[in-house]
């Protein structure tokens, strides 16, 4: 009788390792699907990324062309719309003389952005660069 009741306690013992080795390959499982679906959404967020600077820059294209074919900031469209992307540009200007003829230097700054701050698929891209209409 008496080995009969140490093979019952074992067989406990078995029963709880068993459990700890089921939530241990559950964890390992759960990790790995995890873990992949941020492989996958990595490649997507580096196009993302990539359309968001591209957009920022024909922001700039499209602002320097306007501010220095003699619109000034004036001229240039503050919001844009490209794809899924906002475009906000922002122009200052400054004048300038040199050799007794003006002329102005714009800084211009164009943000690409989609979605809000916080979301998943939110991203944004910031370009700056300066244009001047000297002769």
């Amino acid at each position: 009788m008496r080995s009969g009741a140490i093979a019952g306690k074992q067989r406990g013992v078995a029963l709880i390792a068993a459990l700890f080795l089921l939530v241990g390959l559950a964890a390992l499982a759960i990790y790995m699907v995890t873990l992949s679906g941020v492989q996958q959404d990595t490649p997507i967020r580096a196009m993302d990324s990539s359309r968001a600077w591209y957009i920022a820059r024909s922001g700039i294209e499209a602002a320097s062309y306007e501010a220095s074919n003699g619109g000034g900031c004036a001229a240039v469209s503050s919001s844009h719309s490209l794809d899924d992307f906002t475009v906000e540009i922002s122009c200052t200007s400054t004048t300038h003389t040199e050799r007794g003829e003006a002329f102005q230097v714009f800084v211009l700054e164009a943000q690409a952005q989609r979605g809000s701050y916080g979301e998943r698929n939110y991203v944004s891209r910031t370009v700056t660069a300066q244009v001047s209409n000297a002769p």
